[in-house]
């Protein structure tokens, strides 16, 4: 644990190599040590040293299969790679471990959205905010998922949800009132723009 720590500090100083030496000692005492193998292949992503970060993560994963660090680290190897196959499934994985985080999801929402798969990727965010009805961030995205999709009287459903959750963020009231608009409730639009006011006056 000591040299962990030591190697995150060394890294928050921009000491790449001893870091990367602090966390190999962490390692050689104990060789599944999970943090520190996650810490390790992310300093290697972060110098763009893809080949060594990916090692990393196999010889962690070994150890941990079901790290979910590692795992997302192992997906973003992929993603700059260019390998969407291999960071979908990987994400695919990560979710079946832990279906309501919120990171991975998004992730996976991101790289089917790029793809112009909108049907799965608006999917994707509904079945974490049936699991997880207060995300706020799955509620967001799905909102402008819906609009992109021009289903803006779906926009509104979620986003009035998240209003009166959130009665106090001007930023989902005038989004609501985007959603609004474009269904063609001109009362409501108001309504909601007015709300927004109230919260923030010199918006």
């Amino acid at each position: 644990l000591t040299h962990n720590l030591l190697g995150m500090a060394h890294q928050q100083r921009g000491a790449a190599d001893k870091a990367r030496e602090a966390f190999q000692r962490a390692l050689a005492l104990k060789p599944d040590f999970g943090e520190a193998t996650n810490n390790l292949a992310l300093s290697f992503v972060a110098e763009g040293k893809l080949d060594e970060a990916r090692a990393v993560v196999a010889d962690g994963l070994k150890q941990n299969p079901k790290h979910i660090g590692l795992l997302m680290v192992l997906a973003e190897i992929d993603r700059r790679r260019g390998d969407l196959a291999a960071t979908e499934a990987t994400l695919r994985q990560v979710l079946a471990l832990q279906p309501k985080v919120a990171g991975p999801r998004l992730s996976l929402y991101s790289l089917l959205a790029a793809a112009k798969r909108n049907d799965e990727a608006i999917a994707t965010l509904e079945e974490g905010l049936a699991m997880v009805p207060k995300q706020g961030e799955f509620a967001r995205q799905l909102a402008t998922a819906y609009m992109r999709a021009e289903r803006p009287k779906d926009a509104v459903a979620v986003l009035g949800k998240l209003a009166q959750s959130n009665p106090k963020d001007d930023e989902v009231q005038f989004a609501l009132a985007q959603a609004q608009a474009a269904a063609g409730d001109e009362d409501a639009t108001e309504a909601a723009l007015r709300r927004a006011l109230d919260i923030e006056p010199f918006r």
